[in-house]
């Protein structure tokens, strides 16, 4: 009985073995990602309580818009062309001047 069943374990016993590595190996991760994320938000808790400056600035809102001076000291680009290709409106009547044959 085992001889006619041991072909077929032994055809079955890696793929059995891969799958159970598999498994364990993503359950790890699972519960490594919920370790960190339970430890990460402990952490903010803590902080958020001893901040003495909480509530002042939104949480990444300055590195989105960059800060307020940073748009104010850019200078004008006059006669450049802009980011989409366009030409500046001053710069067009230009163009359109010297484009006209009749001119």
């Amino acid at each position: 009985m085992l001889d006619a069943i041991s072909p077929y374990l032994a055809t079955l016993l890696p793929t059995v073995g891969v799958a159970f590595l598999f498994y364990w190996i993503i359950r790890y991760m699972i519960e490594a990602d919920r370790r960190e994320r339970k430890a990460l938000a402990s952490w903010r808790k803590e902080h958020e309580r001893n901040d003495p400056n909480r509530g002042t600035v939104a949480r990444g809102a300055e590195s989105e818009a960059g800060s307020a001076q940073d748009l104010q000291e850019r200078p004008e680009d006059d006669g450049a062309i802009s980011a989409d290709g366009s030409a500046s409106s001053d710069d067009n009547a230009t163009n359109a001047s010297t484009d006209d044959p009749k001119a």
